[in-house]
């Protein structure tokens, strides 16, 4: 009998981490590259999960990383996830981070989702990204935005066909099913947000 109730205890114990958000971040408005218009994330406190995308138009690893975002925003806006991509480099540092660029960018690739201009860092501040590509899962809960995963998109950005661990995506899975994210903390690959 005692070791039921130290199983149970345990679940429950491992539940409650899982269903801790990692942290919470208010409301933001951005500029939207794609069309000069402003882009507020309270607009999405409908949706079941919001993913936030810290991206360049430099960094080799962001380009690692199209098609696979592409089929995530196929498969998972079918499921009313909303996408949002957000790029807080330094255009003076980097021409290729210009909103001209930027703009660019997100119509070749055909990407229906907003591309914010973060230019001074303030929102990847809020979030403590750090690299680009860096992913965070949202959702809107006890009237703020809880951070319920961040870091990876997966384990292999070189090699889309060696991935073991899908974290992003078994993070929004886990989410969706109402159930615990089990590994809500990755460290991102990429290049550094500057």
């Amino acid at each position: 009998m005692h070791i039921f109730y130290l199983l149970l205890s345990i679940l429950i114990f491992h539940t409650e981490i899982g269903l801790q958000s990692l942290n919470t971040v208010d409301n933001f408005t951005l500029t939207n590259a794609t069309d000069g218009s402003s882009f507020s994330l309270s607009t999405l406190k409908s949706s079941p999960a919001i993913v936030v995308i810290f991206t360049s138009n430099h960094c080799p690893y962001d380009k690692l990383y199209h098609s696979r975002l592409s089929k995530l925003m196929d498969t998972y806006q079918a499921r009313n996830v909303k996408f949002v991509l957000i790029n807080s480099n330094d255009p003076g540092r980097s021409p290729e981070n210009t909103v001209q660029q930027m703009a660019k960018r997100i119509k070749g690739l055909r990407w229906n989702v907003p591309y914010l201009i973060d230019a001074n860092r303030e929102v990847a501040s809020r979030f403590g990204a750090r690299k680009n590509p860096e992913a965070y899962v949202l959702q809107y809960r006890d009237n703020t935005f809880q951070v319920l995963y961040g870091g990876s998109i997966d384990d292999n950005p070189q090699v889309a066909a060696d991935v073991s661990d899908a974290y992003l995506s078994s993070a929004l899975d886990a989410v969706l099913a109402g159930k615990p994210v089990l590994v809500n903390e990755t460290h991102a690959t990429g290049c550094m947000i500057k």
